[in-house]
């Protein structure tokens, strides 16, 4: 049986499928040792975004590994000028998979947008893969598309926030 593969068996009651932790085991280790290079390039994208009058703070947390997988979810969001959270947010979901001869960065860069009742939707939706090993090119992702991307449109998105305030 492969690693991370589901074996099936019967119960009187009902099947269960059972995961094998080999391979969330694997990614485990490898993301323990990329985890502080993903959360300084995280921290550095922050850093180059154009500032806002109201401001755009970062956000993240661990990807559920039963759930999402192995990996983070890295938020910028546009602030609504009292420290809660605005009309708009630019999410980055990295995560670790294996690829047919290696591991990969799975990226998803999305645009979130309020819709004004209490909805958001997504209003652009990116992704990159890229090898485990080849750090220079998750960094040069990170400064150069990434940043690109969340500076266009937050800044979109606050302009248009202002004009929509007066």
């Amino acid at each position: 049986m492969q690693p991370g593969t589901a074996r099936q068996f019967s119960t009187r009651s009902q099947d269960y499928a059972v995961i094998t932790t080999e391979a969330h085991s694997t990614l485990t280790t490898v993301w323990n040792a990329q985890r502080a290079f993903v959360v300084e390039l995280g921290r550095a994208l922050h850093a180059t975004l154009p500032a806002s009058e109201r401001g755009i703070s970062m956000h993240g947390r661990d990807l559920k590994p039963d759930a999402e997988g192995i990996g983070a979810q890295l938020q910028y969001r546009l602030d609504d000028g009292t420290g809660g959270p605005g009309q708009a947010c630019f999410v980055i979901d990295i995560a670790l998979k294996r690829g047919r001869t290696s591991l990969i960065w799975d990226v998803n860069a999305v645009s979130v947008q309020s819709r004004g009742d209490g909805d958001y939707s997504i209003t652009a939706r990116q992704s990159f893969t890229l090898p485990v090993m080849r750090r220079t090119q998750l960094r040069s992702l990170f400064a150069n598309d990434l940043t690109r991307i969340a500076a266009d449109f937050l800044c979109h998105a606050s302009e248009t926030h202002a004009e929509i305030a007066s």
